[in-house]
């Protein structure tokens, strides 16, 4: 084999260990307080074979008046998330890895006394430079809004309004 083919082929070997590795890390209800900050554990990046892997995060925060529930429950073509019920005041968080085609969907149903909806969570063809790292929603009594990573979060740039 020559030089160059066997380079290629184990770029293809790489590329392959990296799209079938499951892209779903794990889901978690956090029961803490909201005041996160840059207080993370880790950057929620691996390495593989000297390639770091991004992962990116959604967080969704129980903002709702008068102590309500959220629930939340996500999923994609690939993986559902089950149910989660939120506490006020409390968030729900998981992580994934954009798939190599750049397809990945994370669509969820959101539901409380005042509303419910079923909206597009994570669209990598809207989100893979709006929020690569880590998409923050926060759900109020009036819709779900969506902010820009890296935004002080009192602008939102993306609203869905309670069905």
């Amino acid at each position: 084999m020559k030089l160059f083919e066997k380079k290629a082929f184990s770029l293809i070997s790489l590329l392959l260990i990296m799209i079938s590795s499951s892209p779903i890390e794990a889901a978690r209800v956090n029961l803490q307080s909201t005041n996160h900050g840059n207080n993370e554990n880790s950057s929620g990046d691996e390495k593989i074979g000297g390639v770091f892997v991004y992962k990116t995060t959604v967080q969704i925060f129980n903002n709702l008046d008068n102590q309500n529930q959220l629930t939340v429950h996500c999923k994609s073509a690939d993986d559902d998330l089950g149910a989660h019920v939120v506490a006020n005041n409390q968030d729900y968080e998981f992580k994934f890895r954009i798939n190599f085609t750049g397809t990945t969907l994370y669509f969820c149903g959101l539901t409380w006394v005042g509303g419910t909806g079923l909206y597009d969570i994570f669209k990598a063809s809207r989100d893979s430079f709006r929020c690569a790292s880590k998409c923050v929603w926060r759900a109020h009594n009036d819709g779900i809004y969506g902010f820009k990573e890296g935004s002080n979060q009192t602008t939102a740039d993306i609203i869905y309004k309670w069905s």
